[in-house]
């Protein structure tokens, strides 16, 4: 028959019940990878080979790598690993483990350990080893540092301590001491700063004093929670990182301010007061009226916004602007406006800055002055001892010589908006709606585009001169090239003339040696002479001693007895 089922267990809590049975017995390990059934199989040693299944398991003659646990926490390096299956007839299928016995780590875990948390246990050979305990503890288990307790949520806290870490090196004591004594030299600047970003807000504050008030431990929270409930202690603790703050950057925002204000009160006065500036506006609203009067009837004024278009409109062949025009009827009809520029000093500087930020800035410093007079009304009415005395005359050193410089920068803010005032109201802008970097950048591009404009129209000039000369150099080179062919031809006619002449000359030469009688002297006149020069005659014609006919010999005269041009 089957054996009786035992009745279930009482619930939890509830006695009178036998107790449970005894768990059954753990099941035999797993047949051995890769082997045959039965026996389990013994433990692999430290370095030993492992075979693996034909599928994502190492191959069979691969070396089991150890199981290295730190000594220190470290980073985890940033590497994607191969499956073991896919390391076959690869280069790492043939590494081993032997470099790991030849490096030494403790430098290493030195320059990347990380300070947070505690150590994770050391290093363990073998494949599944249990960790050691150092505390004689039971295997495989690691002491846990005590959770610490923290009244601020998680984003808070991180900021808080990196906010910390980057503070000076000194006790929160010292550090609030210097707080309070207003001792920004001894904290900096940029301490303040962070002190100021992680200062305790209201609910913060609140829940400090309650747990203090409960008489719990502060050292169940965290080095963060110590601090923050420390300064959240501290009495007027925002107005104090203010007044610091105030203090050490007063003097350097003065001096930035200042130069902004001249800037601001020159270009402007210069602005109001430029003549040939307002003359050339003059011109510009005839040339406008001009243009425009018929279409839209007569114009009294345009804002300066206007110049900015004026290169727009363009002269019918496209090659110029009315800005050119205008820019040349100055230099011919206008002479006195030329450099008009020059009245219009310091609007590249005023250009650079808001009127409206400089006052904000003057105001802010306005209300820290107020403030640090406050706090040194408060000091001087509370009980001083010798240290607070002297802390107190340095105080009262600043707030003398500050306050002296703020007034004199507050009366210069003062003369800038009225003179910027006034200066934008006399060319009918609206100071409400105009500011100084909008105000004088128009005027600044305005004097670069007039600027280039000259420039232009002295480079057309240039090359309309340059065109000109080369046009009257190549009529003067062409008539040149006219007289220089009309020379060679007249001169190869002379010289024609002269070749005749020659030829005529060589001609008759030749003639008077070849047609040329002989001569009879008186002692060769001998008997029958005479009969042959008569005979001689009647043969052939008489000649001259030149052997010419006289036809000849006139035309041969009258070449040879004047120029031979002459003819021409």
């Amino acid at each position: 028959p089957p054996a009786p089922v035992p009745p279930p267990p009482p619930p939890p809590g509830l006695g009178g019940g036998p107790p449970p049975p005894p768990p059954p017995p753990a099941a035999p390990p797993p047949p051995r990878l890769g082997g045959g059934r039965g026996a389990p199989p013994p433990p692999a040693p430290p370095g030993g080979k492992l075979g693996g299944p034909p599928g994502g398991g190492p191959p069979g003659d691969l070396t089991i790598r150890r199981t290295v646990v730190p000594i220190n926490r470290l980073p985890i390096l940033q590497i994607q690993a191969l499956k073991p299956s896919d390391i076959k007839n690869t280069v790492w299928y043939t590494m081993g483990d032997k470099v790991s016995g030849e490096l030494d780590f403790s430098k290493f875990e030195e320059a990347f350990k990380m300070n947070q948390g505690p150590p994770v246990g050391g290093l363990v050979g073998g494949v599944g080893g249990g960790m050691s305990n150092t505390d004689g503890g039971a295997p495989g288990k690691t002491a846990k540092s005590p959770q610490l307790d923290t009244l601020m949520e998680h984003t808070r806290l991180k900021n808080v301590a990196i906010c910390k870490r980057r503070l000076p090196i000194m006790s929160t004591d010292d550090l609030i001491a210097n707080v309070n004594a207003l001792d920004n030299a001894a904290i900096g600047l940029d301490a303040i700063e962070l002190i100021q970003r992680i200062k305790p807000t209201t609910e913060e504050i609140k829940a400090y004093k309650e747990y203090t008030a409960q008489k719990k431990d502060l050292e169940k929270l965290t080095d963060e929670d110590r601090f923050m409930s420390k300064l959240s202690r501290v009495e007027r603790l925002a107005a104090k990182l203010e007044i610091m703050s105030f203090m050490s950057t007063f003097y350097d925002n003065a001096h930035a301010l200042k130069p902004r204000l001249e800037a601001v009160y020159l270009a402007s006065r210069n602005t109001r007061n430029s003549k040939k500036f307002q003359k050339i506006l003059e011109i510009i609203l005839a040339f406008g009226n001009y243009m425009n009067s018929a279409k839209k009837g007569s114009a009294y004024g345009f804002r300066l916004q206007s110049l900015d278009n004026l290169h727009m409109t363009k002269s019918s062949d496209k090659k110029s602007t009315i800005v050119n025009y205008i820019v040349d009827v100055v230099n011919d009809n206008f002479p006195d406006l030329k450099g008009f520029e020059c009245e219009l000093k310091h609007i590249e500087k005023a250009e650079k800055f808001q009127l409206e930020n400089i006052m904000a800035d003057i105001q802010d410093l306005e209300r820290g002055m107020s403030l640090t007079q406050r706090e040194l009304t408060a000091r001087q009415a509370a009980p001083m001892t010798q240290a607070k005395q002297q802390q107190n005359l340095v105080l009262k050193d600043f707030v003398d010589n500050a306050s002296e410089m703020l007034t004199k920068l507050s009366q210069d803010a003062k003369n800038a908006k009225a003179a910027f005032t006034d200066c934008v109201e006399f060319y009918g802008e609206s100071p409400k709606s105009t500011d100084t970097n909008t105000f004088f950048a128009i005027l600044v591009r305005f004097v670069n585009k007039w600027k280039e404009t000259v420039e232009e129209n002295e480079r057309r000039r240039k090359l309309e001169r340059a065109r000109q000369l080369a046009a009257e150099n190549n009529n003067v080179m062409q008539q040149n090239d006219n007289s220089l062919q009309n020379q060679q031809r007249n001169g190869g006619a002379a010289a024609n003339n002269n070749n005749k002449k020659n030829q005529a000359h060589l001609i008759s030469d030749e003639l008077k040696s070849r047609q040329r009688k002989p001569m009879y002297k008186p002692e060769e006149v001998k008997d029958g002479t005479l009969e042959q020069i008569i005979l001689g005659i009647k043969s052939e014609p008489y000649r001259t001693n030149d052997a010419m006919r006289r036809s000849v010999r006139r035309n041969v005269d009258r070449m040879t007895s004047r120029p031979f041009d002459e003819d021409l």
